[in-house]
């Protein structure tokens, strides 16, 4: 496998799930069963959006958002370089001491304390950082590696290349880095980890064919799927309720939510396929679903409900609002977009009109 161009691609804009599909939009009952809906805004619910992109690059994403409303990712400035952000107090800065050409910032804790990816001696390795300085967190005996999540007790979840030139998901832990394994198969990746010290990702099974996982206790289960043969989850909260996307049995790839033992499909916005990006501790999901002409818009869960963000955000702001990635428990959400024909990070603050 070449982690570097697995890394490039994680790093890309959109998360791409090899094509997106069809279906009709369906919403979940409290039985688990899909069944046909309208999507519906709730009553005088609106947001307020704000471009976090105060350094005018040419492009910027952002991947995650804790609750004291700092959010972290990555930009273009207008060269050909990729760097790191964290945005607090209105402001856009670079995280300076990164020392490499490429690199993105993937999460935040609620102490500030910060993952993510860097290019390190033509590789990619996964990075802390705290109080200006950056801490190197090396591989699993190869070449690469990334982290994905951090919680606040600092254990930090990603992958990483085996000596034997695979990429499988670790734990790092008390300054120890553990092999979360696979289900047989050659690889396997961590996304994230709640205040728990669960970690959700997936991991190849014999067949190679990818199984979303919880890891819990020390034990790694395999989530399942909608029907399909793969799946992949993304986040957990600290109710250890997972999201993700799944294969549905006509091989369409659809946002899920697991909780109480069972994987629920969440539908799309009319299209063909969605995935679920990120949940907070009230349950909200957040995450890009195509509407029916194919187009895909960033949608928030809740309350049995998935909504078109671009919906209930001021009709003549000059957004189009791609993917939301993330969303604070206070529902804040971040995101990418389109702006004045630029990709950029915007984040939506919730009030009541």
């Amino acid at each position: 496998m070449n982690f570097t161009n697995k890394a490039i691609a994680i790093l890309g804009i959109i998360t791409a799930l090899g094509g997106l599909v069809v279906a009709a939009r369906v919403t979940l009952h409290s039985s688990g069963n899909a069944q046909p809906s309208q999507t519906q805004i709730p009553a005088g619910q609106r947001y307020s959006i704000v471009n976090l992109d105060t350094l005018n690059s040419r492009a910027s994403v952002a991947k995650k958002i804790n609750n004291n409303d700092q959010v972290v990712g990555f930009f273009n400035p207008n060269d050909s370089t990729q760097k790191a952000f964290i945005y607090s107090n209105g402001k856009m800065s670079e995280i300076n001491s990164l020392k490499s050409r490429y690199n993105a910032a993937t999460s935040i804790n609620e102490n500030g304390e910060i993952v993510g990816v860097m290019t390190a001696n033509e590789n990619y390795h996964a990075f802390f950082y705290k109080n200006g300085k950056t801490t190197d967190l090396g591989t699993l005996g190869g070449k690469s590696s990334d982290a994905r999540s951090i919680n606040s007790k600092g254990q930090i979840v990603g992958f990483a290349d085996t000596s034997n030139d695979k990429a499988h998901a670790f734990l790092y832990s008390n300054g120890k880095k553990i092999d979360l394994g696979t289900f047989g198969g050659l690889n396997s990746y961590a996304n994230d980890i709640n205040e728990n010290g669960q970690v959700v990702g997936f991991a190849e099974n014999r067949d190679r064919i990818p199984k979303a996982f919880l890891y819990s206790g020390g034990q790694k289960t395999d989530l399942g799927t909608l029907g399909g043969q793969s799946s992949t989850a993304n986040a957990i909260n600290n109710q250890g309720q997972v999201v993700g996307v799944a294969d549905t049995a006509n091989h369409q790839p659809q946002a899920f939510l697991y909780r109480n033992g069972k994987m629920m499909d969440l539908g799309t916005l009319g299209g063909q396929s969605s995935i679920a990006n990120s949940i907070n501790n009230r349950g909200q999901v957040v995450g890009e679903a195509e509407n029916a002409s194919r187009i895909p818009r960033a949608f928030l869960y809740s309350g049995d409900r998935m909504i078109d963000l671009n919906r209930v955000i001021p009709a003549n702001s000059g957004w189009n609002l791609t993917s939301a990635t993330d969303i604070s428990d206070r529902g804040v959400i971040v995101g990418i977009g389109t702006y004045n024909g630029k990709t950029q990070a915007f984040q939506l603050t919730p009030f009541a009109r």
